[in-house]
């Protein structure tokens, strides 16, 4: 799940990292929700655990619960991936990869 803002630079930024090539192969693997922050606050707010900074970009369990575990490789914020680097986004799809791919 990525929550954003539709006039957050950043967030425009990161949005490109989601077509470069890697990172679309790997999205085949999961139901991407989109979440807008202004649009939808109620989830937002219940999607903030370490605040409501943007964009802010989450794993979830199949029953839509945050897996806390998923965090972005830098220490803090926890869910904030850099927008300017599609390796960052691919590494964390991949961590989410194998650890999934191991509970099945």
């Amino acid at each position: 799940m990525v929550i954003h803002t539709t006039w957050c630079p950043h967030c425009k930024t990161y949005s490109k990292a989601f077509f470069n090539r890697r990172v679309e192969k790997l999205a085949k693997k999961f139901v991407f929700v989109l979440v807008d922050q202004d649009r939808s606050k109620s989830i937002a707010r219940y999607y903030a655990p370490d605040g409501q900074y943007i964009p802010r970009t989450m794993i979830l369990t199949p029953d839509g619960e945050l897996d806390a575990s998923m965090k972005a490789s830098r220490r803090a914020p926890a869910y904030f991936i850099d927008p300017e680097s599609p390796y960052a986004l691919q590494s964390y799809l991949q961590a989410a990869i194998r650890k999934y791919r191991r509970k099945r």
